[in-house]
């Protein structure tokens, strides 16, 4: 067997490309995640499934404008470039630093984890692996076939890597590599921006994808395709919303709608990845449920209550909020005026050093709304954004929205007082509570002109009296799912 493996264009964001599973990943790394294994009442922000990790195994911080990594006093020791790391004490990364969590019996290792500090890999890739066995021979590494740079081969004694003539630049476990040098399990062989994994009978790698399409971050369209979502309560199961199904493009200012236990929280919280619903959520080319930790940073969510604190002033809030959300990276300026710009989308400049606890409701609300959007999220949630606002101040807040969907982001909101800003909406989702299932379903989802007309009303207020009528929800339930052919067990 021969083949070449091609190049892909870099990224730049400091990240930990890891090796666990058989699979490779990368995970942005923000300025406090903890490294471990998620158990049942523990989850770690970089989740390693073997279960040869601690729970607990160590700690990825920013410190000192440097990202650094510390072992909990795990029981099988993590490594960096082959060297066994002191417990409790930091040590400072560098670009193409290894680290490995080893699986020992008897004094050998039978099983690895292996992950890259870098900021240089393809940003789109996937995880492609060629055996290492009697057939194979070599495998070329290079910008294009005729321009190898490096190759894996089948020594004497084992497989092996070693540079093609004229290219020097190979790194196994962080070191620079001389002369061609035998594998072992759980080696990281970095060759300019990919990385190369040796486990056992097979060397897993990155493929860089150039066919992948590059979405425009904020831009990102909502496919929502829930079949279930459900609690179990006094060991029975407890069914609460069943068989939702929509699109959302990006730019859209959506309404959620619904009568009186028709599941409006719940259904926001399963969207949002919160609460997993048995289905898929698809934000982009992401799943939701299955690749949280890569979305959720998309994702803004205001809760009803204010959790902002009256003792700071407007600004610090802001500026505590850049310091949590934006990329550590991030230069100091560059955050202040990510400030200075929410400042005065909200309107806010004027009241900056003001103390939160001296300001209006509409205003305060404003801050929580600010706060998260901040982080410039794709999907932004807001459950009763208005709830206690006066007229004037709640058409302020949702002129703020109007103009965040306008900039291609996806705003969901639930209000008990939408017509006051129905005119802003783009599209209403309207959730019926069975009379005969006991549990939430789509009624309707359109525009605000086609739900008033299919509700036959003159008011989205009208339209939640229209399902709350006795009967009425199945009504419109099995009428909706029938006019789109899906199934829906009234």
């Amino acid at each position: 067997m021969s083949d070449t493996i091609i190049f892909g264009d870099a990224a730049k964001e400091p990240s930990l490309i890891i090796f666990s599973g058989g699979n490779i990943e990368k995970i942005r790394l923000k300025k406090f995640m903890i490294v471990g294994r998620n158990t049942n009442d523990f989850r770690a922000d970089i989740n390693l499934k073997e279960d040869f990790v601690s729970r607990k195994h160590g700690m990825i911080e920013f410190a000192d404008g440097e990202f650094c990594y510390t072992d909990f006093k795990s029981s099988n020791v993590t490594y960096l470039n082959g060297v066994k790391l002191k417990e409790e004490k930091r040590t400072y990364l560098k670009d193409g630093d290894v680290l490995q969590i080893f699986n020992w019996q008897d004094g050998k290792a039978i099983g690895a984890v292996t992950a890259v500090y870098t900021t240089d890999y393809p940003e789109n890739f996937k995880t492609e692996r060629f055996a290492v066995n009697g057939d194979f021979s070599e495998v070329f590494i290079g910008n294009n076939r005729e321009n190898r740079e490096a190759r894996f081969f089948m020594a004497k004694n084992g497989p092996a890597v070693a540079a093609v003539e004229g290219f020097e630049d190979i790194f196994l476990n962080g070191a620079k590599i001389e002369k061609p040098k035998y594998l072992k399990l759980g080696d990281c062989i970095k060759i300019k921006n990919l990385c190369f994994f040796y486990y056992e009978r097979y060397i897993a790698y990155q493929k860089p994808v150039t066919e992948i399409k590059k979405e425009n971050s904020e831009h990102l369209s909502l496919q929502i395709d829930i079949k279930e979502r459900s609690v179990m309560q006094h060991s029975k199961k407890l069914v609460l919303l069943k068989n939702i199904r929509l699109d959302i493009d990006p730019g859209n200012m959506v309404l959620i709608l619904g009568g009186s236990g028709a599941g409006k929280t719940t259904f926001m919280n399963a969207v949002m990845g919160y609460e997993k619903a048995n289905g898929k959520i698809m934000l982009g080319n992401t799943d939701i449920y299955a690749d949280y930790d890569a979305v959720k940073e998309k994702i803004g969510y205001v809760p009803q209550q204010d959790l902002v604190r009256g003792s700071d002033t407007v600004f610090n809030t802001l500026e505590s909020a850049a310091e949590m959300k934006l990329p550590v990276y991030m230069k100091k300026s560059d955050k202040k005026k990510r400030v200075e710009e929410v400042l005065k989308v909200f309107s806010l400049w004027e009241v900056k050093d003001h103390l939160i606890s001296k300001l209006a409701g509409g205003q305060k609300k404003r801050i929580s709304v600010a706060v998260e959007y901040i982080a410039n999220p794709s999907l932004f949630f807001l459950d009763e954004p208005d709830s206690g606002l006066d007229g004037p101040e709640a058409g302020k807040l949702m002129q703020n929205l109007r103009r965040i969907a306008d900039e291609g982001k996806i705003v969901m909101v639930i209000s008990h007082i939408p017509d006051r800003a129905s005119n802003l909406f783009d599209k209403v989702i309207v959730l019926a509570k069975s009379k005969r299932t006991n549990c939430g379903h789509l009624a309707f989802y359109g525009s605000v002109k086609e739900t008033l007309d299919y509700f036959d009303t003159e008011s989205l207020e009208g339209v939640v009296k229209r399902i709350n009528t006795d009967s009425m929800s199945d009504y419109y339930i099995k009428k909706y799912s029938e006019e789109n052919k899906y199934e829906n067990e009234i």
